[in-house]
């Protein structure tokens, strides 16, 4: 009998949380600014989106903030995206909903923001997976299920589907290029977090 291990449910665990949680964005009033940061945040969403449904994994670190490789290696990320989907993993946001936007910080010639948004979501679960289907339905519930309107597991083909999932993240960019990167900090405690934002950012955001 094949069994997941913990260290591999984290995995699968974390690459679900990157999966469903990056996107772009912002310029002199405060709506305007805001406006434009949806604009931005949407258009590199769906590229990410793009790069995710086709496996290309590599394009898709493009969207990772650098700071978080310090923690696990770019070759390492990509990695546990591959074994996941190898396993018996699928996943695909269905709809991206609401994004709330903070005011810019800006820090030693960065500009960070927290986006706060909403995504309806599917994930099938198959292979040997299937071995410890209680135990994922339980992480999963835990992981997901709390910050979603609806998360419902279907017995029949083993899918998941989530609906009004809120992800928390910080997103930043180098002051003046409106080239964004992102972390999910859901799943962070402060003090791993401080190691990538800094903390005179974290305590205006």
């Amino acid at each position: 009998c094949i069994s997941i291990k913990q260290p591999t449910m984290k995995k699968i665990l974390f690459t679900l949380a990157l999966l469903i949680s990056f996107n772009s964005f912002g310029q002199s009033n405060a709506i305007l600014q805001s406006e434009f940061i949806e604009k931005e945040l949407k258009k590199d969403f769906d590229l990410y989106t793009l790069h995710m449904n086709n496996r290309d994994f590599e394009s898709a670190m493009d969207f990772i903030i650098p700071e978080l490789f310090s923690l696990m290696t770019k070759e390492q990320m990509i990695k546990t995206f591959e074994d996941a989907f190898a396993g018996g993993l699928e996943m695909e946001i269905l709809n991206y909903n609401d994004i709330s936007i903070s005011e810019v910080v800006k820090f030693e010639g960065k500009d960070y923001c927290k986006v706060q948004s909403s995504s309806d979501f599917y994930m099938k679960i198959s292979g040997n997976y299937l071995t410890n289907i209680e135990t994922i339905k339980t992480n999963f519930d835990l992981s997901f299920g709390k910050r979603s309107d609806s998360f419902v597991y279907n017995e029949s083909d083993n899918t998941f589907y989530g609906k009004g999932f809120i992800e928390n993240r910080i997103a930043v960019s180098v002051s003046g290029t409106n080239d964004w990167k992102f972390i999910a900090i859901d799943n962070f405690d402060e003090t791993v977090l401080a190691m990538i934002i800094p903390e005179q950012v974290l305590n205006k955001l």
